[in-house]
């Protein structure tokens, strides 16, 4: 008996030893994790820290961008309305007129309300609508959106009914 129990003593021991290896193994392997782990956490905050930054960043290049725009527009703005005023003083005079001169100065009034109405724009949808009412006046306007065909109402195609458009716009009975 004493043989047997000499061998279990000496495994014993032997599996004590191996649990002790593992166990350091272990440690060491939870350190090596444990420093893994601190290193992403610090990678992480230096990643969200650069977002930031990026984002910080970007949106003051936007607003660069943005007010650089704003600023052109409103200088064209400006260039337009000079050119509609010279265009106005260069137009013939009224004993010169022709069918063309007279689509000429209508151009440049409809430009020219246009452009009074509409002082420059701040924002980017009123500016866009301000282009497309100047847009629709260089093109004669659009019937469908109660505008006018310039060229319709210089040049009519028929012989106007004049007692018909006194009772449209409500002249005659």
């Amino acid at each position: 008996m004493i043989f047997s129990s000499k061998k279990q003593t000496e495994k014993i021991k032997s599996l004590e030893k191996q649990l002790e290896e593992s166990q350091k193994a272990l440690l060491l392997s939870q350190t090596e994790l444990n420093k893994e782990r601190d290193k992403t956490q610090k990678l992480t905050e230096q990643l969200n820290q650069l977002k930031s930054e990026g984002e910080k960043q970007a949106s003051a290049k936007a607003e660069v961008i943005i007010e650089e725009a704003r600023q052109k527009y409103e200088k064209e703005i400006t260039r337009l309305r000079i050119f509609v005023e010279k265009w106005q003083s260069a137009l013939p005079e009224p004993k010169d007129i022709t069918p063309e001169s007279r689509k000429r100065r209508a151009l440049a009034v409809a430009l020219s309300e246009i452009l009074k109405d509409n002082p420059c724009n701040s924002s980017l949808e009123e500016g866009v609508k301000l282009l497309e009412k100047l847009t629709n006046a260089i093109n004669g306007g659009n019937a469908e959106e109660g505008g006018f065909n310039l060229e319709e109402v210089l040049n009519p195609g028929s012989e106007l009914d004049l007692a018909t458009l006194c009772k449209e716009l409500g002249v005659m009975d």
